[in-house]
């Protein structure tokens, strides 16, 4: 069963269970076709929930995936959140054949490396996405920015890479984009460093701390 964590205005926020993954895949990768490139899911769709769904079900016991719903109790966001157990192959090494990401972390031998991945937003609830948008990335980031060190991977949507950008959000680029999902996407990283000044800034106005973040 999903745990509730905490309600704004307009959806609340719940931590996913193991039982609602399929219903995950199949909000990101609808999302992904409304919101970038405005297509909508082809001939494929299926087949691409269901490699969503197997990819997430093996990543489960190491994440925290976070979901935003409507009154409707339908998903209208949602970001994983991934410690990465150094065994796992992650997307950015599949689709983009990065394979060394411990020659990328901070020269630490304690050094966490995160994986942040489904960040899908709902295309018809408005100006109430950018603040959806901005409450998911502080809840992913809470475990990064409590560990002092480290660096988290992701595959970006070239628009939400601009978007992040604008707030203020420091992203390192990898290399070229491709097509994946119905959209291009970017292999990028950030530190640590790059994202604290940003974490801090905004988590006491959207109430992120160890009560609301749940193990």
């Amino acid at each position: 069963m999903d745990k509730f964590i905490t309600f704004y205005d307009k959806y609340t926020i719940w931590q996913l269970s193991e039982d609602s993954l399929h219903e995950l895949a199949g909000f990101v990768v609808r999302e992904n076709y409304k919101h970038h490139s405005n297509s909508r899911p082809n001939i494929h769709f299926d087949a691409e929930v269901e490699a969503v769904y197997r990819e997430e079900v093996r990543y489960f016991n190491h994440s925290r995936i976070f979901v935003a719903k409507n009154s409707e109790n339908n998903i209208i966001g949602a970001i994983r959140l991934m410690l990465w157990d150094g065994r796992e192959t992650l997307p950015i090494q599949s689709l983009f054949g990065i394979q060394c990401l411990n020659d990328i972390s901070p020269d630490d031998s304690c050094s966490a490396i995160w994986h942040i991945g489904r960040l899908a937003v709902n295309t018809d609830i408005g100006r109430h996405g950018l603040l959806l948008f901005k409450s998911l990335l502080l809840y992913a980031m809470y475990p990064i920015c409590n560990r002092k060190k480290g660096i988290v991977f992701a595959e970006c949507d070239s628009k939400l890479l601009r978007t992040m950008k604008l707030m203020g959000i420091r992203v390192h680029s990898l290399g070229n984009g491709i097509e994946y999902l119905g959209s291009e996407t970017i292999p990028v990283y950030s530190t640590y460093d790059d994202l604290v000044g940003f974490f801090r800034e905004n988590q006491s106005s959207y109430g992120i701390n160890q009560a609301s973040v749940v193990a």
